[in-house]
């Protein structure tokens, strides 16, 4: 996969961003594991887009390389953050995998090919 190393990188580093974020947000304190499983969630799932359409030729950005998924992403954040019956750590792993996710259509959505609308 190419660039996955920044990929993988930049994942990391919202995925431990986005737990901070929540921390504070939420008045909680951090702990090293939460930091390294949201860290580690955010840059497994920097992958998941090329992981699901693999850049086999110049045209592989579809669907889970697009705006449209952008949008779901962030419907799915949203549902997530005022669902009452989920917990909140589990909104923590989700929401950093999710950061993780976003931040490779970001990366990919500045280079020259762009994404798609959908």
């Amino acid at each position: 996969m190419p660039n996955s190393v920044d990929h993988v990188t930049c994942g990391a580093c919202v995925g431990a961003a986005a737990y901070l974020t929540f921390c504070r947000m939420f008045q909680r304190n951090p702990t090293w594991l939460g930091l390294v499983g949201c860290t580690v969630a955010g840059s497994a799932l920097a992958l998941g887009p090329d992981l699901l359409e693999p850049a086999s030729d110049p045209n592989h950005r579809r669907f889970f390389h697009s705006l449209a998924m952008l949008a779901v992403l962030a419907i799915g954040d949203y549902k997530l953050m005022t669902n009452l019956t989920v917990g909140d750590e589990e909104k923590l792993g989700l929401l950093a995998a999710s950061a993780g996710y976003a931040s490779h259509l970001l990366m990919d959505g500045l280079s020259p090919r762009s994404l798609p609308a959908v």
